[in-house]
């Protein structure tokens, strides 16, 4: 009886041993919060760096197998694929330098100046996150790009450089899609900003103190 036992007790962790192990579901709706540090440089004018918190809602759409399509409160162009334990999401850079242009220009605008916002490059745009024991979800992404902002009434032309990282954390929110989440979304309050929201404020506070704001 106990040689059948043991026996018995050794096929199952083989067949144990033979069997995938278990990966949390990526796929859904995450509420995201973290860190943000943004260096914005202005050629002939130096550079300057703040950090603030800001939260997000990111959402993935998809399988593991394949991966799908990736989204947040205001961005909605990109892709993601699971690689090695890890989510990559990939953001074209051509569509990723027209938002940014198209995003400044009308936040700028709003602020009472004329500016033309051209030649945006993106020269670094890594993004990736990996699911934890808890369930949650860690990742960081890093942006650099480069751009040319001219104001028109002032006949200035400024070179600008913008580095931001970002390192989040998530935890999912069943059931809801980025038009139905709402700001502040984790209930700290102390941020109501997206990440592209956060982005652009921090370039037009650096870009202010030399161009005041009229």
């Amino acid at each position: 009886m106990r040689t059948k036992n043991l026996l018995a007790a050794c096929v199952i962790l083989l067949i144990l041993s033979f069997c995938p192990v278990a990966v949390a579901d990526i796929v859904g709706g995450w509420d995201v919060a973290g860190q943000m540090k943004t260096k914005v440089a202005i050629k002939g004018y130096g550079s300057d760096s703040a950090k603030e918190y800001v939260e997000d809602f990111f959402e993935f759409e998809g399988s593991l197998e394949g991966g799908g399509t990736f989204s947040s409160l205001d961005y909605d162009q990109g892709t993601w694929e699971y690689v090695k334990k890890k989510v990559f999401v990939h953001l074209d850079a051509n569509e990723l330098a027209s938002f940014f242009e198209d995003e400044l220009e009308g936040l700028f605008g709003g602020e009472g100046y004329d500016v033309d916002v051209y030649g945006l490059i993106i020269t670094k745009n890594v993004f990736y996150a990996k699911e934890r024991k808890n369930g949650t979800i860690k990742g960081k992404s890093t942006l650099v790009f480069n751009c040319r902002m001219y104001f028109n009434d002032e006949e200035i032309d400024l070179g600008v450089k913008v580095t931001v990282t970002y390192g989040f954390t998530g935890t999912p929110r069943l059931g809801v899609t980025p038009l139905g989440a709402q700001r502040p979304l984790s209930g700290s309050g102390d941020s109501a900003n997206t990440l592209p929201e956060a982005i652009k404020a921090q370039v037009l506070n650096r870009v202010s103190e030399l161009i005041p704001q009229r």
